[in-house]
């Protein structure tokens, strides 16, 4: 009997995708009808060699074929089409295309990507791995892609190893990290270096087919079996050395609830056995409180004395190989992060703990302290007797304008007679500003050297040389930071006067500074306008002789400094970037002057790398370049002094002050059902933020959220920095946790290790973070995916738990005492440093996720609203007195919220909604114009121009299904403008 052909493993399907009318495989949709003169996927089925038999001739293209011209293999087959998603934006009009994502069914191979760069010795080369997959006798594909280059000893090849069966991608996505060690390792016994690129198990992964002349090299051996590789660890090594009480406490719990929970059946005891053995020794038990364990469970479960006495005899043997197989394959569970094991002191000590880290040292330092616990008023103490006793110069640098002048009046309250808030150059201060902002062009050829005529030479010239008024002494704005010579003097900034010399050409103050203080995180100022772009075709305009490599500089979809640095300086086309290393200087653009610095200097960069059609430039804005000597100290509560470091460039030590919340504060987190509460998670449950804001009403709980919920209240997420208007607040509750979008993510991480070799990585993990708890019974924990990349992560919490921390913070949690008890809600998955007193569900709050299947949702009203509704409608006959409604005994109501015309309006909104979100996911910007010409030719259509009208000016609702309108720098005909824009919000979540 012919066997079935599901049952048959060696039958197998690979998808082909070409491109369409110029543009990439990669960006277009699937087109899948067989009579369209545009279809561009084709599905091949069959043994292994009969497939590769039918890729060879049919899709292989001439060599030297752009990249945008050369079809992609995706290894999987296709869903049902009436499973697939519909491309809103068709590539070609008129077709009917699907979405790439999500649009695989079974995978059916597992593909290696190896990306050598020449850079190391030994990397492994196609033939030699050729050669252990045979010594294996895996069947395998293995081809050399188009930027293979043995001459240089650059080997990049792909391998296509079919697979015993088709399996779900979840498959493959739980062993990534144990099928890339295995590789890796069967490289480095061989004697040589793995290139494997860790993105060869993304999911949707495309990979380009190769070109005539490639090598290619076919073996029919054994499909590879990919359930024989074990799942990666859950979590990763920790170190059982590095350990605490709390650690002690939460994992003895841990271990407890196992063994309570394992189970024994019959025939299949001694695996359980072990497998309760390897969880218990993960979760740190020793071999002898494991080894109890085991026989614990032996004797309560299993009731046949001969086999009880059997089992009770493989115990030892099970817990030893249990731990030997731990230490050294999967990993112990983490332990509480370094939060957790603060080192508190006494709120009454911080003082003196502050003045001590000032006083101590003249190091630049990151000064961590505590929200609450004193951290300003004490600097500026500290500051100010530097000025008054010391004859010092110091400089304070403050967020806003407010701050600068409430720092002015409390540096002046301590006694410093000379303050001055600095302001930046403007019309109002600077007679010649518009002529100097007309000469700021010509201050580049003065930095090459060009700038020879007066009327050619820049605006840092002008004003040091020819403005008559700078000459007379009279300038507003170079005096004052004018005779500073005595010293005695506070000089107030902004951040922004931080970057990039904004303190502006006269300004003295720099240079003469003492010490330096800045207060808050400096992260936002920093990342404002990083990004700028260029197309090929522009590349091209600006440089013709370098199309050669521009054109290279595409297809190779460069990414990481290793690949930049080896097309620009190692190479075939390293010759042509020698060449026109001078005419990238002269260009006038930062983005090609950054392109001649990593030729002239033989490196890489983060800043550069091509996404799209693209080459996208993230600039490093500069710090302080005019700062000399000076000591730096920054003043946060939250800060990250590996983030400062690198945007920085100082060698900055960190100091701490960590105070911890008092018995007084119960902190009661959101954290059992594991929902994130960003914007998104909102955005995905219309109904859900009116549900919460509902109940911090009804419970008489301050709510801080986002602004646009915040219902006209000062203090909301984002704008909380040293605000205090909530210290005396009974129950403050933060109910969203700020995500920022990847995209924006990766572009500051980026910027800030932009000259760092190591490439920026956004791959995620799943792993288990553990927070602390008040008490044994309190287990505070939250698995979730988290950035791989170190900085990556860094930057993410920076943004995301440092906000919330600062929130929680306003209530001045710290200070409060039995006189002033504090409730503190938390709607967060995030581990947090703070002491936890209770882990809630939202059941347990009384709160109902509305139903996300009608967007006209019944909405509950409280009953203080209800007992106001029924005294004006059920209103008494004449004499006859109204009854009391006890509204701790009147239960909540259900009406109806919507009627048919608020049904239709809701609908209508929610289709221009949906359709512009699949405009800007199909935009290589991320963004669109909020421009109705732009939003209907985005949406291919499907939003029409009386729509447009009807919807547009909705942006409060439209922030409900993730979008929101804001001021977007781009560059048009070569200048700079703002435009508003429409962007996805917190597609992180």
């Amino acid at each position: 009997m012919t066997p079935k052909t599901e049952n048959n493993p060696h039958q197998l399907s690979l998808t082909i995708q070409t491109g369409i009318q110029g543009k990439a495989a990669k960006y277009c949709g699937l087109i899948l009808e067989p009579d369209s003169p545009h279809r561009n996927t084709f599905t091949l089925s069959g043994g292994f060699r009969s497939i590769v038999e039918q890729v060879i001739p049919a899709f292989i293209v001439a060599a030297g074929t752009p990249k945008a011209q050369t079809p992609v293999f995706l290894p999987y087959s296709l869903k049902a089409v009436d499973k697939l998603l519909t491309n809103p934006k068709p590539t070609v009009p008129g077709t009917t295309e699907y979405k790439r994502s999500r649009a695989h069914d079974k995978y059916h191979f597992v593909v290696l990507d190896f990306d050598g760069t020449g850079d190391l010795d030994k990397e492994i080369t196609p033939a030699v791995f050729h050669q252990l997959l045979k010594g294996l006798s895996w069947s395998h594909w293995l081809y050399t892609t188009t930027s293979h280059d043995p001459v240089q000893g650059v080997n990049r090849f792909r391998v296509l190893i079919p697979m015993k069966e088709g399996l779900n991608f979840t498959s493959i996505r739980d062993r990534k990290k144990t099928l890339k060690g295995y590789f890796d390792q069967m490289v480095e016994q061989a004697g040589y270096v793995s290139t494997l690129d860790r993105s060869s198990f993304s999911e949707n992964q495309g990979f380009h087919l190769p070109q005539q002349g490639s090598q290619n090299l076919l073996f029919e051996g054994s499909p590879l079996d990919l359930m024989r590789f074990g799942k990666d660890p859950v979590t990763p090594n920790a170190p059982i050395t590095d350990w605490n009480e709390q650690a002690e406490a939460f994992f003895a719990g841990q271990r407890v609830q196992t063994a309570l929970k394992w189970k024994l059946d019959a025939g299949r005891r001694d695996e359980q056995l072990f497998n309760l053995a390897l969880e218990l020794t993960r979760l740190h038990g020793r071999p002898s409180e494991v080894k109890a364990s085991l026989e614990s469970v032996i004797r309560s479960r299993i009731s046949d004395d001969h086999k009880q006495a059997e089992h009770l005899g493989k115990v030892e043997g099970k817990v030893q190989y249990a731990r030997t197989y731990i230490t050294k394959k999967s990993g112990f569970a983490p332990i509480p992060s370094a939060f957790v094991r603060a080192d508190f002191v006494p709120l009454e000590q911080a003082q003196q703990a502050i003045v001590d880290h000032l006083t101590d040292n003249d190091d630049s330092m990151l000064l961590n302290v505590t929200p609450g616990a004193g951290k300003t008023r004490n600097a500026i103490e500290w500051a100010s007797n530097e000025a008054t006793q010391k004859g010092k110069v110091i400089g304070y640098a403050v967020k806003s304008c407010s701050d600068a002048d409430e720092v002015a009046e409390k540096f002046k309250a301590n006694g410093v007679i000379d303050v001055r808030v600095i302001q930046p150059r403007m019309p109002s201060n600077c007679p010649n500003f518009t002529t100097y902002e007309a000469k700021r062009k010509g201050d580049d050829a003065d930095r090459r050297g060009a700038g020879t005529v007066d009327q050619e030479r820049g605006a840092t010239i002008y004003c040091k040389s020819h403005c008559a008024v700078g000459k007379a002494g009279r300038c507003e704005y170079s005096n004052q930071t004018a005779n500073l010579e005595n010293g005695s003097v506070v000089l107030i900034y902004k951040h922004a006067h931080l970057f990039d010399g904004k303190n502006g050409v006269k300004d003295q103050g720099f240079a003469r500074l003492d010490t330096l203080l800045i207060d808050e995180e400096i992260l936002s100022t920093y990342s404002n306008d990083l990004k700028d772009s260029m197309s090929l075709e522009m590349l091209i305009d600006q440089v013709p002789q370098g199309s050669t490599i521009w054109r290279e500089l595409f297809d190779s979809e460069i990414q990481t400094p290793a690949a930049l640095n080896h097309l620009l300086n190692k190479s075939k086309y390293r010759a042509t970037s020698k060449l026109i290393k001078d005419q990238l200087k002269r260009s006038g653009f930062d983005m090609l002057r950054h392109l001649a610095d990593c030729i002239e200097e033989d490196k890489g960069s983060n800043g550069l790398y091509v996404y799209g059609d693209r080459l996208n430039y993230v600039r490093k804005p500069s710090f302080a370049p005019s700062l000399k000597q000076s000591r730096v100290i920054f003043l946060d509560g939250t800060g990250d002094v590996e983030i400062l470091r690198a945007i920085t460039g100082l060698e900055l030590v960190e100091r701490r002050v960590d105070v911890d919340i008092p018995e007084s504060v119960e902190v009661i987190q959101a954290l059992k059902d594991g929902y994130s509460f960003s914007k998104s998670w909102y955005a995905g449950r219309p109904g859900m933020a009116e549900v919460v804001s509902r109940w911090c009403s009804d419970n008489d709980i301050f709510e801080m959220t986002n602004k646009d919920n915040a219902d006209g209240e000062s203090v909301y997420l984002y704008n909380q920095r040293g605000k205090n208007e909530l210290e005396q607040v009974k129950a403050l509750a933060v109910t969203l946790t700020p995500n920022i979008p990847e995209i924006e993510l990766e572009t500051i991480a980026r910027s800030v290790w932009r000259d760092s070799p190591e490439a920026i990585s956004m791959d995620k993990d799943t792993t288990l973070e553990i927070g602390r708890g008040r008490g044994l019974a309190v287990n505070v924990f939250s698995k979730k995916q988290v950035f791989v990349d170190q900085r990556v992560r860094r930057l993410r919490d920076q943004m995301t738990k440092a906000e919330i921390l600062q929130a929680a913070h306003r209530s001045r949690a710290i200070r409060r005492d039995s006189g002033s008890l504090l409730k503190l809600y938390i709607f967060s998955n995030e581990i947090l440093p703070l002491t936890v007193a209770q882990v809630v569900g939202i059941d347990d709050l009384g709160l109902v996720i509305p139903n996300g299947k009608s967007k006209g949702l019944n909405k509950v009203i409280s009953a203080a609203d209800l007992k106001r509704l029924q005294a004006v409608d059920d209103e008494p006959e004449q004499g006859k007195p109204v009854p009391e409604v006890d509204p701790d005994v009147v239960e909540a109501t259900e009406v109806a919220a919507v009627s048919y015309n608020d049904q239709k309006s809701m609908n209508a909104l929610t289709r221009f909604a949906e359709a512009v979100k699949a405009g800007i996911e199909q935009s290589p910007d991320g963004f669109l114009k909020w421009k109705q010409g732009d939003v209907i030719k985005a949406t291919g259509g499907k939003v029409t121009r009386d729509q447009w009208l009807n919807q547009f000016n909705k942006v409060e609702q439209l922030t409900e299904f993730g979008l929101t309108i804001v001021e977007q720098r781009i560059k048009h005909k070569g200048r700079w403008k703002v435009i508003n824009a429409v962007r996805l919000i917190d597609v992180a979540a």
